[in-house]
């Protein structure tokens, strides 16, 4: 008997559409894990911490659009945190940020990209930012910024 059949079914045992299929399955299976994952990892990212990580003080008549993220590992997009946050006109907003070196990109009359390093342990300093009235957006500050308070208003 020779070899000549070397591509075809054994009688009883799998076929090349069922290899296909459980391939298939397994590939599907190991996607929603990994999506699983990263949903999980990005429910976490946020340091949720109080005090907030971010306050905005925005003296503008229009809302401010800040954008931040966190490098990923190797600077990568792998395992990278990040938001949208929209700063309400006239008022001040505060938000939690992910641990580490964040990227903060706000949007008012001219666009401002500052880096800072949030730690969310106890003493932890919240980062401020100020938009003025002509939709100015200042360097990042570690304190309020002068002559405002929470209770803001357009001037």
């Amino acid at each position: 008997m020779t070899r000549d059949n070397v591509g075809s079914d054994h009688p009883g045992g799998p076929t090349a559409a069922q290899y296909a299929s459980a391939l298939a399955l397994i590939s599907a299976i190991g996607l929603l894990g990994i999506a699983a994952g990263a949903f999980a990892l990005a429910s976490t990212a946020c340091g949720c911490a109080e005090p907030a990580d971010l306050v905005v003080v925005n003296q503008s008549r229009a809302p401010a659009v800040l954008d931040w993220k966190t490098p990923g590992v190797l600077g990568t997009p792998l395992l990278r945190a990040g938001g949208h946050i929209d700063a309400a006109a006239c008022g001040v907003s505060s938000w939690p940020l992910a641990d580490g070196e964040v990227s903060i990109t706000a949007s008012s009359a001219d666009t401002r990209t500052v880096h800072v390093t949030v730690s969310g342990g106890d003493g932890a300093l919240a980062v401020f930012l100020l938009i003025d009235a002509r939709g100015h957006v200042s360097d990042a500050m570690t304190n309020w910024p002068p002559g405002t308070d929470d209770t803001t208003t357009c001037p």
